[in-house]
């Protein structure tokens, strides 16, 4: 019997201190848009960024970070799926949407060193 309230994920989550460069494109699509938002947590199927000023959901971006050990920034493209903002740590709930092989490979190495949260 699975635990009143615990959480079903596909993938295990890492705790993070990471730092990604957010891109978006602007609301009229001429423009792109960049942020720094650290990553609180992290997982294969995605990430929580934290930020008093989230995206709406549905949006689409492409999250740029770098691993230890890699010589390149991983770079994900993924969609705001939940919104976080009344709360003790704001923020938002990336999905990823695509990824390179390269890419998914750097962040297994990267979180076989972390602890499981």
């Amino acid at each position: 019997m699975e635990e009143k309230g615990k959480e079903r994920r596909k993938y295990n989550r890492y705790a993070s201190n990471i730092t990604s460069l957010c891109i978006k494109r602007s609301e009229n699509q001429n423009n792109l848009e960049m942020d720094v938002i650290p990553i609180k947590n992290m997982g294969l199927g995605g990430v929580f960024l934290q930020t008093d000023i989230p995206y709406k959901t549905g949006t689409v971006i492409d999250i740029q970070f770098i691993v230890p050990e890699y010589t390149k920034p991983v770079t994900i493209r993924g969609k705001v799926v939940w919104v976080k903002v009344m709360d003790k740590t704001p923020g938002m709930g990336i999905e990823f949407i695509s990824i390179s092989d390269k890419d998914k490979d750097a962040l297994v190495q990267f979180f076989n060193k972390l602890k499981q949260i």
